[in-house]
């Protein structure tokens, strides 16, 4: 692709990665982040989530994989700017109805397009906040791609990410489900696999039952992640901030005076809304409750995979 230009000029340049392993949060950070000033609504993109993916693979090469990363958050960024393929149903958590102000959205359906619209300071200036799964598979393209970016990720308890995996039938064939839009692939013409789990196959079939599945599935994709940051130059590391799910769901508001500090904004008279409809600063699960979760996992483990659930403390702290 020597001759072609891949490297493309952004549309803006305060992106917010909102991170973290599937069920460990991000959704209920994501709007709160929206309601700040300055802040558009957030967004999800399974493509540019994917481009990473395959390039941590070494399946595409780093020129296309940046090409294809820019362009896709560049897209996305401009229609929204204009009010271009709008989310209007109202349960989606994607939904504008969601914002803290429909109207500024509905207000852009009539607005101008085109060349005009990337001029403005509002553009610029503003955060546009992205719901990205696992950013840390390949954090360097990311930053790379967007230097004046951030990630906040998401680490949750491990346990409660083995039970709710489990309900929602992460164990199972969900990876040959057509809605999934996570990078899978087909391992001996039978079972469809997780990107995460490529040449790791026989580990995850020596699982007997759905705890020793998703164990592995999550032990392996933190393990990974964990990997991937330690070995980051610390120009990329000052990028990311690291957030647990049960101080931004017990203890909000102090978490998000950090967030405000980090990103260089401020909460809008939206916020507290917010804040009451994701039902934050809720009461701490108990001690007692995780204890007696965390011995009916470990009761369901042969001794391999207790070991996995051990070391994962290592990778979640």
């Amino acid at each position: 692709m020597n001759n072609f230009n891949t490297d493309l000029n952004l549309i803006a340049e305060k992106l917010v990665f909102i991170s973290g392993l599937t069920r460990s949060g991000k959704s209920l950070l994501c709007p709160i982040i929206s309601s700040l000033k300055n802040s558009e609504m957030f967004f999800t993109d399974a493509n540019a989530e994917n481009v990473s993916y395959l390039h941590a693979l070494r399946k595409i090469s780093y020129p296309v994989a940046k090409f294809l990363f820019k362009l896709s958050l560049n897209e996305r960024i401009y229609n929204l700017s204009i009010g271009r393929n709008l989310n209007t149903r109202k349960l989606d958590y994607t939904s504008i109805f969601k914002f803290r102000n429909p109207k500024i959205y509905l207000k852009r359906l009539k607005s101008l397009e085109g060349d005009a619209v990337l001029k403005k300071k509002k553009l610029k200036s503003a955060i546009f906040p992205i719901m990205f799964h696992d950013a840390l598979i390949n954090p360097k393209l990311i930053l790379d791609c967007f230097p004046n970016s951030k990630i906040l990720f998401i680490k949750k308890s491990v346990t409660e990410l083995i039970k709710e995996w489990i309900i929602k039938g992460y164990s199972g064939n969900f990876f040959s489900n057509p809605r999934n839009v996570t990078l899978s692939y087909l391992y001996k013409k039978k079972y469809f696999l997780p990107y995460w789990c490529y040449k790791k196959e026989k580990i995850f079939f020596k699982a007997k039952n759905n705890e020793e599945k998703v164990l592995f599935l999550i032990h392996n994709l933190l393990k990974n992640q964990h990997n991937n940051y330690k070995k980051l130059k610390l120009k990329y590391k000052n990028k990311i901030h690291f957030f647990d799910f049960e101080s931004l769901s017990t203890d909000t508001n102090i978490e998000l005076k950090k967030i405000c500090k980090i990103l260089k904004t401020q909460p809008t008279k939206y916020t507290k809304k917010i804040l009451i409809r994701e039902n934050c600063n809720r009461k701490k699960i108990s001690i007692l409750r995780k204890k007696l979760l965390s011995k009916k996992i470990e009761s369901r483990l042969s001794p391999f995979f207790l070991n996995l659930f051990k070391d994962l403390k290592n990778y979640n702290s």
